[in-house]
């Protein structure tokens, strides 16, 4: 019989020695580290990220090295072999916040009674100017859609991933399409934590990665939510008031910003005509 673990930390890598090498030794001192289980996924890399697993490799439960299509490839083949009740994705570069993090997670009263739980995440942008992200109260289709959920900062129940994995078709916002999905529409139990889980190093991400992750998100939602569902999504939020409170709290340039004004125009546009028309009969 497999030994089970109470949770599995999947680590990816690609030709980023020295962000193996950080995630590593984050992991590796943590206080509970002997409960869990650590896979490394390599896409065979070039760099020396090779000797960096090497060099880890008696703390490594089980480590792939074969190129794969992408993140979210890797992240699956890690989620096929884990055996952990909760999966936790800590890419390299990534870092746990400090000693006791897994600790923390693993002496909740409430484990094992959520499906997901995510905690707070710290980045820091090119100028070193470190930012928190916390958790959303609640995960609802608005809050979903002008907002993030951390993956360097969720647990997820193994489970969940059992009837879908990540949508390999996605090259870096699969994870965003798994939670609207499971935790928005599968209704799946949500607990967010009030402490920091992880760190996350943004730095290196340029003006044009930003926009082709806006893309991707574009074409997920409206691939992922029916045109007549978004509608009347629309209508019920501005009816009940909340639509200028949702489109006054999301950035103007963004493409949540953009995408609830197109949804919304096309509701309301042909009113405003009709009604516009009707007058000048009716007078």
């Amino acid at each position: 019989m497999k030994k089970t673990f109470p949770l599995t930390i999947i680590t990816i890598n690609l030709n980023n020695k020295s962000g193996l090498q950080r995630t590593a030794e984050s992991i590796i001192s943590q206080s509970e580290f002997s409960k869990v289980e650590w896979i490394v996924v390599d896409g065979n890399s070039v760099d020396g990220s090779i000797e960096i697993i090497s060099k880890y490799n008696k703390y490594i439960t089980i480590c792939i090295i074969e190129e794969d299509s992408g993140i979210y490839n890797a992240m699956n083949k890690g989620i096929r072999i884990a055996h952990g009740e909760y999966l936790f994705f800590l890419n390299s570069g990534d870092c746990l916040y400090n000693s006791r993090v897994l600790e923390n997670f693993l002496s909740l009263k409430s484990f094992g009674r959520y499906d997901y739980y995510v905690g707070k995440m710290i980045f820091s942008d090119r100028e070193n100017v470190k930012k928190i992200l916390s958790p959303l109260n609640r995960v609802t289709l608005s809050s979903i859609m002008k907002e993030t959920i951390a993956h360097p900062a969720s647990f997820i129940k193994h489970t969940r991933f059992k009837n879908m994995q990540y949508d390999e078709n996605y090259r870096i916002v699969s994870d965003l399409k798994h939670f609207l999905i499971d935790l928005v529409f599968n209704c799946a139990s949500y607990m967010p934590l009030d402490f920091v889980i992880s760190v996350f190093d943004n730095s290196g991400i340029s003006s044009l990665q930003i926009e082709k992750v806006n893309e991707e998100r574009r074409r997920m939602f409206s691939e992922c939510i029916p045109l007549p569902i978004m509608q009347d999504y629309i209508q019920f939020v501005y009816e009940k008031g909340y639509l200028h409170r949702f489109i006054r709290n999301v950035p103007i340039n963004s493409i949540e910003y953009k995408f609830v004004g197109f949804i919304a125009a096309l509701i309301y546009f042909p009113r405003f005509i009709v009604k516009r028309i009707s007058t000048l009969f009716t007078k």
